[in-house]
């Protein structure tokens, strides 16, 4: 990795469960390797920081070098405050969780204000919910109903989306 990368790719994961969905940024990683092995530069370095995960790997596609930074948070008070979010930047949020009365919330909608507040291009923001008919008519004016997607995430859907949407 001695040359520099010509553009950085950040994927901002919250998930009260994160250890439900810590698959997706190695499935990523793997989508790639399969898929355009000649690109791959370095394995993946994964870093658990306080707050959050870090899963870092480089491609170097015909279009340029990119950066693939997968930041997955479990803490939304954590995800609100630290996260930078750009309009290139993609998005996955789980919308609800356990409560601390242990009745679900919906945790994750004001994490979707918050990304669309800074900027993030709606079509670059994807929902899961186990519920996703509960919540129909308050995401309606959201984000289109293709971005919702029922957790637990199917794996090739949700990593065939993503890649579909890193513009590489």
């Amino acid at each position: 990795m001695a040359e520099q990368v010509q553009k950085e790719m950040t994927i901002y994961h919250f998930d009260d469960e994160a250890e439900l969905v810590s698959w997706v940024p190695d499935a990523l990683f793997m989508r790639f390797e399969e898929e355009h092995p000649e690109w791959i530069d370095g394995e993946p370095t994964e870093e658990p920081l306080e707050t959050h995960l870090k899963v870092e790997f480089v491609l170097r596609s015909p279009g340029g070098s990119v950066r693939v930074r997968y930041l997955l948070y479990s803490d939304a008070a954590a995800f609100e405050t630290e996260v930078q979010l750009g309009p290139e930047d993609l998005v996955v949020l789980d919308l609800m969780g356990p409560g601390p009365d242990g009745n679900l919330e919906e945790k994750g909608l004001t994490l979707l204000d918050h990304a669309i507040q800074k900027g993030v291009q709606r079509d670059r923001i994807y929902l899961l919910t186990a519920y996703p008919h509960t919540l129909e008519k308050t995401l309606n004016d959201r984000v289109d109903r293709k971005q919702i997607l029922v957790k637990p995430p199917d794996a090739e859907g949700l990593i065939r989306e993503l890649v579909g949407k890193m513009k590489i």
